[in-house]
This record gives C-alpha cells, sequence and structure tokens, in this order.
C-alpha cells in the first residue's frame, strides 16, 4: 500500500513539485526573509542620545538624573537600554539632529520634553526614546499632583510609581530559541 502511494507520486511530476520542492523552496525563502529579523531593526544596541536642560527646575534636573540611573543600570547589567548621552546646549542639539550625527535628541525645559529625530531614523529609537520621554512625564505629573493635595503620602505613591508591572509572561523553556524560526517551521 505505501509503496504503491510512492510509485504515484513519483511517476506524476506535479505530485514531486508540491510535495517536496515547493515546502523546501518556501523554508529557504522565509529563512532569508526573516532569518535575521531580531539581528536587525529590533535590536537593542547603543543609541547615540544628546540632552539639552535648559534651566535649572526640578523637572529637568530629575529627568537628568533619570537618564543617568538609565546609564548606570546598563552598565551594571540590570537594563537592556544603551544610550550614549552627550549634554550640551540647545544650538548642538540641533545641529546633532541636522548632520544626523546622533540617533536622537532632548530638549529639556521646565515642564516640557520635546523629543528630536534626525531625518532617517529607526522606527526603534523614536518609540524608544518617546516612551522614556512620556513615562517620565507621566510619573513626574502624578507625583507632583500628589505634593499638591495631600504631602503626607508622597512615600506611598512614589514605591507604587516605581514599581515595574509586566504583563507578558515568558516561557523560560524556550530561550535560545528563534520564535520566527520555529513559528514558519512549524506551520
Amino acid at each position: 500500500m505505501f509503496l504503491d502511494s510512492v510509485k504515484l507520486l513519483v511517476r506524476r511530476k506535479q505530485s514531486i513539485f508540491w510535495a517536496a520542492i515547493f515546502p523546501l523552496v518556501l523554508i529557504v525563502l522565509f529563512y532569508f526573509c526573516f532569518g535575521s529579523i531580531n539581528e536587525q531593526e529590533n535590536c537593542i544596541d547603543t543609541r547615540k542620545i544628546a540632552v539639552a536642560i535648559e534651566g535649572d527646575s526640578m523637572y529637568a534636573k530629575n529627568f537628568k538624573d533619570l537618564l543617568d540611573t538609565i546609564d548606570e543600570q546598563y552598565a551594571k547589567g540590570e537594563s537592556d537600554l544603551d544610550l550614549d548621552i552627550t549634554y550640551c546646549d540647545s544650538d548642538k542639539v540641533d545641529e546633532l539632529i541636522r548632520n544626523e550625527d546622533v540617533d536622537a535628541a532632548y530638549k529639556v525645559t521646565d515642564g516640557k520634553i520635546e523629543v528630536l529625530l534626525p531625518t532617517r531614523f529607526k522606527s526603534t529609537t523614536g518609540m524608544i526614546v518617546r516612551q522614556v520621554a512620556d513615562t517620565y512625564h507621566v510619573k513626574y505629573s502624578i507625583i507632583e499632583d500628589a505634593i499638591s493635595k495631600d504631602p503626607t503620602k508622597i512615600m506611598e505613591i512614589a514605591d507604587k510609581v516605581q514599581e515595574n508591572v509586566s504583563y507578558i509572561e515568558v516561557d523560560e523553556s524556550s530561550s535560545g530559541k528563534d520564535p520566527y524560526f520555529w513559528y514558519f517551521i512549524s506551520t
């Protein structure tokens, strides 16, 4: 029975193509299209960031402290975000962005963070720097609001704001495997 099926498969050229050659062509095609997807745009490599802090407000000083903390955490191996930070004045930031010498820049004033990106920027970099600025602004606003309403609860609110909550479960058994490769092989 099995031999009869194999004989029929070998006799018809179309069957050989669809049963053997076509799946191999798809595997090779998907490998070349998506094989290095983790190593390209989505990788977290060093980001050159220029920062202009204008004024001596607590908002600006604390943002500088945040960036320094991110840098220290990377040095200790506690963070994947590697920032090469250059502090300079506003005119120098504009020049660095215009010449595309940095991946992104921040202009920090009283209560406002302006994110500047060069003309040709990686979307991952844009999302990262915007997320850092937006998260800082939201958390600073929450703490500032709490201080104005009830200064006695400031420590409790500060602790809650610093909590990192993850809503993503990581399957430790699959670490080291390329999910894109296994998706295309298994389907």
